[in-house]
């Protein structure tokens, strides 16, 4: 989906007045002929910043390419916590190789999800509408890991084009739900 630097700059100053704030930067490249933008909306929960990024490419004098879209939490934790999952290959099948069981089959078919804190990886996916999110859409990537009491969420969509306001939040109420269940945990 090609659009106009304007275009999707505009869409994404609109989704940050809705949720935080917003910075678009032209980003330097040397040795390519074409532009590059980033834009970075802010927006806090629970006293944690949340950041929201999307880069353009510039492909000709009026259109760019929008990228992938990203999510990113840090959170000060008193325990450590890893997650990572992925999609069930055929070595996993032949061999059984298995994470913890979501009591959903469907998802425990397509997603391996390993973690050293199940109680915390079971209240992620014990939202029905996590798993039909992931299920629904393979190229989301969700990568959590700890160090040195910062736990680092990454959360994003593959996707290559324009998300509309209603995707963008739902991937924020995405994120909030992965806090919540991390600083639950980090309550207790």
């Amino acid at each position: 989906m090609n659009i106009t630097v304007d275009y999707w700059k505009n869409h994404l100053i609109k989704f940050a007045k809705i949720v935080g704030e917003i910075e678009i930067e032209k980003r330097p490249v040397i040795g390519d002929n074409y532009e590059h933008y980033l834009a970075s909306v802010l927006t806090k929960y629970r006293g944690n910043d949340i950041l929201i990024e999307q880069a353009v490419t510039k492909i000709d004098y009026e259109n760019c390419g929008p990228s992938r879209i990203e999510y990113r939490c840090e959170i000060s934790t008193s325990s450590s916590f890893n997650l990572y999952m992925y999609k069930r290959g055929f070595i996993d099948k032949v061999f059984g190789k298995r994470g913890f069981k979501s009591k959903n089959p469907e998802f425990d078919e397509v997603y391996v999800v390993k973690s050293r804190n199940i109680s915390i990886a079971e209240r992620i996916f014990a939202n029905e509408e996590i798993q039909s999110l992931f299920l629904k859409n393979s190229l989301l990537i969700l990568n959590i890991s700890t160090a040195d009491n910062i736990t680092m969420i990454r959360f994003r969509d593959q996707n290559r084009r324009l998300y509309s306001y209603e995707e963008m939040i739902r991937y924020l109420e995405v994120i909030k739900h992965f806090i919540n269940c991390i600083l639950k945990e980090s309550d207790q």
